[in-house]
């Protein structure tokens, strides 16, 4: 099945009615809502081939530089190539092809800010933006990650030694984290999301708006412009960021530890600093309040 959905009571009263907006010679529960307060529902392409490709080169070498100083060098190169799908059946949201609907209308398809991959051979609307197969503009990401670790005795006693070491590691995000999230975007999935006076004919009967067929995907629809009443609810997106790039971590430390008789007494500084964490947020946070 390509359907899945969830209803929101508001009381356990409501969960034993479950009946429809109306009066009661139609059925109805005698007030302007539903007895199910919200019914929220989607329909997607029942499934996805998700793939990425990645090539790997490490090497490493010790140094004995003298009997107290001794030197680890390492380096990793990392070619990381991004999500796709076989068959192209992932969308991505890019503001650069937005153009906001009229007010009680709905937008052109091809202006919705959806994206399409190139390798994507099903149909879709004449002048339906398209990129790389990826949806991200650096499709291969390249890392040279040097690494460095360093052993060094000041003094002829040799109960003291001092640490040290470098590394920079790239970090791959998660298919779970965003591959498989853009397989749940339109033209590829539809959802209807009706709260309270939108949702009046909703019941426990029959709690979920008609949903496109699995035949009727991909799906092309315009997204409605406000206000969001009816059927004009806005449609639910997980978008990357076209600009995403792969998250990079440098770790950093050095320790002196000294060791007399049986004890080993240590001092250490451990550090590191990331650059282009991936992060989520929410596209329509509100501003905050102002006088």
């Amino acid at each position: 099945d390509n359907t899945d959905g969830s209803i929101l009571f508001l009381s356990f009263p409501d969960f034993l009615l479950g009946l429809p907006a109306g009066s009661a010679g139609t059925g109805g529960n005698g007030t302007p809502l539903s007895n199910v307060y919200l019914a929220s529902s989607s329909a997607t392409v029942p499934h996805t081939d998700l793939r990425s490709t990645a090539a790997h080169f490490f090497a490493v070498d010790d140094w004995q530089i003298s009997a107290a100083l001794s030197v680890n060098l390492g380096f990793r190169l990392e070619a990381n190539g991004q999500q796709s799908e076989a068959n192209g059946q992932i969308a991505n949201f890019d503001p650069a092809f937005y153009l906001p609907p009229p007010p009680g209308g709905f937008s052109n398809p091809n202006t919705s800010g959806f994206v399409l991959p190139d390798n994507y051979q099903g149909s879709a609307p004449d002048g339906y933006p398209r990129t790389n197969a990826t949806l991200v503009r650096n499709p291969v990401q390249l890392h040279p990650e040097p690494r460095i670790g360093v052993a060094w005795m000041p003094s002829s006693s040799r109960d003291v030694v001092v640490r040290a070491g470098y590394g920079l590691y790239a970090n791959r995000v998660s298919f779970f984290g965003s591959s498989v999230d853009l397989g749940f975007n339109p033209p590829f999935q539809y959802n209807r999301n009706l709260v309270g006076a939108a949702n009046a004919a909703s019941s426990l009967q029959q709690p979920f708006p008609a949903l496109p067929l699995p035949s009727s995907f991909p799906y092309f629809a315009g997204l409605p412009g406000p206000p969001y009443t009816g059927d004009h609810i806005p449609l639910l997106a997980i978008a990357t960021d076209p600009d995403f790039k792969d998250a990079t971590i440098q770790h950093y430390g050095v320790e002196t530890q000294y060791q007399h008789d049986s004890f080993l007494f240590s001092l250490a500084y451990a550090g590191a600093k990331g650059r282009h964490l991936a992060v989520s947020r929410s596209n329509n946070q509100p501003a905050l309040a102002s006088p």
